[in-house]
């Protein structure tokens, strides 16, 4: 065989032996009720430290999650969702989802007691990745992200009127220049995070958008203006 007939063969058991390494992808988004903001979120009677939304007229009141932005994929929130992936620039495999609805806990206005309060899990079946596409040619990975859930304790005669917190979420992956870019349509109400993780790195964050003040009414669940969003990985 030939020196340069060799040299080809070499080449070719080098890059059998190393075939691209997949990255293993973790991103989550989550609607939650945050501890301080907007003016309907006050402090529960009789327990220092406990926040509640203070819901217009016969609605109630509601525990928040007790919390600000925070990227722990654990924390508590009305609304999480989760996808999981190993990408390389050839394509997308062993995808993972999960969406979940927290514990929604109604309090007494007055007391701030829970005993009799309504506890409940909002249906999760309004929540899911979809439409998850790797074009080989562009070496772009896409997805939608559409959530939507609504108070489970807020019921009149069998029907649940509560409008739904929501989010919609257009996310790609640009494996040559390894970017990412989002498009996001959420609700003026509650505040929405989004993080990012590659591999063992810390998580990156991906959108953050406080929760925004309301006067009552179905207003409070209006979209606000389309965030998009870029950044690297």
């Amino acid at each position: 065989m030939s020196v340069l007939g060799r040299f080809g063969l070499s080449i070719l058991c080098l890059v059998l032996a190393n075939p691209v390494r997949a990255e293993p992808v973790t991103l989550w988004l989550k609607a939650f009720i945050p501890n301080t903001g907007p003016a309907a979120i006050v402090s529960v009677p009789n327990h220092d430290g406990q926040t509640m939304l203070q819901g217009p007229g016969l609605i109630g009141c509601f525990l928040t999650d007790q919390r600000n932005f925070d990227p722990n994929p654990s924390s508590p929130a009305r609304m999480t969702s989760s996808i999981s992936f190993d990408l390389t620039s050839d394509g997308v495999s062993n995808v993972s989802q999960s969406n979940t609805t927290g514990v929604t806990q109604q309090v007494d206005c007055n007391s701030g007691s829970t005993d009799g309060q309504c506890t409940g899990q909002a249906d999760n079946s309004g929540i899911a990745f979809s439409n998850i596409q790797f074009d080989p040619d562009q070496k772009i990975l896409s997805m939608t992200l559409d959530g939507q859930a609504a108070n489970p304790c807020f019921s009149f005669a069998g029907i649940n009127p509560a409008p739904n917190i929501h989010y919609k979420v257009q996310i790609s992956f640009n494996t040559t220049n390894r970017t990412w870019g989002l498009t996001a349509t959420i609700g003026m109400f509650p505040s929405f995070e989004g993080y990012i993780q590659v591999g063992s790195n810390s998580p990156g964050t991906l959108l953050q958008a406080v929760a925004q003040d309301f006067n009552g009414g179905t207003s409070i669940y209006l979209s606000r203006p389309d965030l998009e969003i870029t950044g690297s990985y």
